[in-house]
């Protein structure tokens, strides 16, 4: 006899013989949550920060060649490297697809996109345009602690050869304490 409420285990294992009883949760079933599915708006809001962290960190990686053109991305390695889960890299992965930095071919695995060489007057256009905005509202906006640190960087940049590692990273550093002046 089956009681009102209650859902028996199905199949022939040991739970169904002795009839051992399940709740259905009407509510559950309802809202559509299921087996790992999201069932709060704190596990949801969670995951995405997640998600929202392993692509900021993956995209750096990407856009700062620090991962190569062509270069094969497993899915446990980065969460390893990010110390997160392989389902928040794997919807990076998807959001990096769609911004065209990242390729997914079939039983082959994801790579970073390769740059062409009919993108790059592109590249060069856009970063012109955006480093000069940038340089004006950081000029506009700017602290004087952070002006100190651009003078710095400059210093520091003087005496290093063009295009060696320590410039490279002198460089970026500039770059970046432009945009965060902009705020």
């Amino acid at each position: 006899m089956v009681r009102p409420g209650v859902v028996r285990a199905k199949g022939g294992g040991r739970a169904a013989r002795r009839g051992a009883p399940r709740p259905a949760r009407v509510p559950d079933l309802v809202a559509g949550a299921g087996r790992g599915a999201a069932r709060d708006d704190g596990d949801t809001s969670r995951a995405r920060l997640f998600s929202d962290r392993a692509y900021e960190a993956i995209r750096e990686r990407i856009v700062t060649t620090e991962l190569a053109p062509g270069r094969l991305l497993t899915e446990a390695e980065l969460a390893t490297q990010l110390g997160l889960g392989r389902m928040p890299v794997r919807e990076a992965l998807q959001r990096l697809v769609q911004d065209d930095l990242v390729v997914i071919l079939p039983r082959k695995g994801s790579f970073v996109a390769p740059i062409r060489v009919e993108d790059l007057p592109k590249i060069f256009e856009l970063r012109l345009a955006l480093e000069g905005l940038a340089s004006r509202l950081a000029a506009e906006r700017m602290t004087a602690e952070e002006l100190a640190r651009l003078e710095a960087l400059i210093a520091d940049a003087r005496g290093l050869s063009n295009g060696s590692a320590e410039h490279v990273r002198v460089d970026r550093a500039f770059h970046r304490a432009i945009a965060a002046a902009t705020r």
